[in-house]
C-alpha cells in the first residue's frame, strides 16, 4: 500500500511540475507583451506557439504581423495563425480574416476539406 501511495504522490507531483513548466512561459510570454517588452515576449511565445499553444501561437503570429520585437513577417503570421486555428483558436481565426481577406467561415471551411496545409508549420 505504501509503494502505491508513493508512486501517487510522485506521480501527482511530476504531473503538476510538468504544467506549471509548459503553462509558466506562456504566461511570462503574455505579461512581457502586455508590459511592452516585445523581444522577450517573441522568444517565449515562439517557444510555446512551436510547442503547439494556440493562445501562444495567436500572440506571436500578432507580433509578426505588427513587427512588434520581431521584423514583420506576413507569411510566418500566416503559418502561426493557421496552427492556431488548426487547434480551434477563434481567434487566430478572426485575426486571420482581419488581416488577410478571408472570412473565418471560409477559413474553417477551407481548413475542413484540407486544401490549407499546416504542414509548412515550422518543426516542434
Amino acid at each position: 500500500m505504501t509503494k502505491i501511495t508513493a508512486v501517487l504522490v510522485i506521480t501527482t507531483y511530476l504531473l503538476h511540475a510538468t504544467g506549471s513548466a509548459i503553462a509558466e512561459p506562456t504566461s511570462q510570454g503574455m505579461q512581457a507583451f502586455e508590459t511592452g517588452d516585445y523581444q522577450q515576449s517573441a522568444i517565449l511565445l515562439k517557444q510555446q506557439a512551436d510547442a503547439g499553444d494556440a493562445d501562444a501561437a495567436t500572440l506571436y503570429a500578432r507580433q509578426l504581423i505588427e513587427g512588434l520585437g520581431v521584423k514583420e513577417n506576413r507569411t510566418q503570421a500566416k503559418i502561426y495563425l493557421l496552427k492556431a486555428a488548426s487547434l480551434g483558436s477563434k481567434e487566430a481565426q478572426e485575426l486571420y480574416a482581419r488581416n488577410f481577406g478571408i472570412g473565418t467561415d471560409e477559413l474553417s471551411q477551407t481548413m475542413l476539406k484540407g486544401r490549407v496545409s499546416t504542414d509548412a508549420m515550422p518543426p516542434q
